[in-house]
Formats: structure tokens, sequence, C-alpha cells
């Protein structure tokens, strides 16, 4: 069933080969994004329950998937997919420098205990990279486009 529907994705007049190429990167990468999440939440987790050198781990991670974000907007872009899509993705890179607020920031401003924001803000990533995949693959390959992605 699945294969029919790509199939008629991919018969869409007016889209050319390389948007409909970009949009299959769009969505591996709003894919790879939701594990990128689940990796930190693990990296973070091993670092505080097993031992403190898997915060290295989780660091390089994060590079990764602010790399990634960034790719996902640049081809949000090109990809002529809907606005609200767009947005999603854009939201997902605000909040991964949001990230870099609550660690940093948090403290300078003689705050220290909301710097315990940074997990909660993973959370809110989390549901961002979910509803970014699923609403991509939806106008992509769902056939009509539901209400909220018009």
């Amino acid at each position: 069933m699945a294969e029919l529907s790509i199939r008629q994705s991919e018969a869409v007049p007016g889209v050319a080969g390389w948007v409909r190429a970009l949009r299959a990167v769009y969505l591996v990468c709003a894919a790879l994004l939701t594990v990128g999440v689940i990796g930190q939440v693990f990296f973070a987790g091993a670092a505080l329950l097993v031992n403190g050198r898997y915060l290295e781990m989780h660091r390089v991670l994060a590079h990764l998937i602010e790399l990634l974000a960034m790719l996902t907007v640049v081809a949000g872009l090109l990809t002529r997919l809907s606005w609200r899509i767009q947005t999603l993705g854009l939201l997902f890179l605000l909040l991964m420098f949001a990230q870099y607020a609550f660690l940093y920031a948090m403290p300078a401003l003689g705050l220290p205990a909301l710097r315990a924001l940074h997990a909660v803000n993973a959370l809110a990533m989390f549901w961002v990279a979910l509803r970014l995949g699923q609403r991509t693959w939806q106008q992509l390959y769902g056939g009509e486009a539901t209400r909220h992605d018009r």
C-alpha cells in the first residue's frame, strides 16, 4: 500500500526530480532528528548513571544534530513543502539553540536551577521532530494534505 502511495507522489505533475530528491532528504533528516534526540537522552542518562565519559558523546551528537537541523531548514526552503512543515523544522533548530541558553545563560543570570530546562526542552525537541516526520510523510505520501498542512 505504501508503495502505491509513493508512486503516486512521484507522479505529481510540476514537481521536478531534484525537488522530490530534496523532499526525501527532508524526510530522512526528520527521522534522524528524532533518533538523534533519543540518542541524546541515552548518552545523558549514561553519563549520569554509568560513567561521566558518556557526556562527551552527548556533546558530539549535539553538534551533529545541529548540522542536521540546519540542513533540514535549508532543504525545506527548496522543497516546496507546506509552511507548517517548514516552521516545524525551524522550530527544532531554535529549540536546539535554546539548549545552549539553558546550559550557559541561566547560571550567568544567577538562575542555575533553570539549567534543568535543558532536559525539559529535549522533550519539546522530541515532540517537534516526531511531528515534523509525521507531517512530512503525510504531505509526501499520504494523499491529500490534512487541513493543518494547507
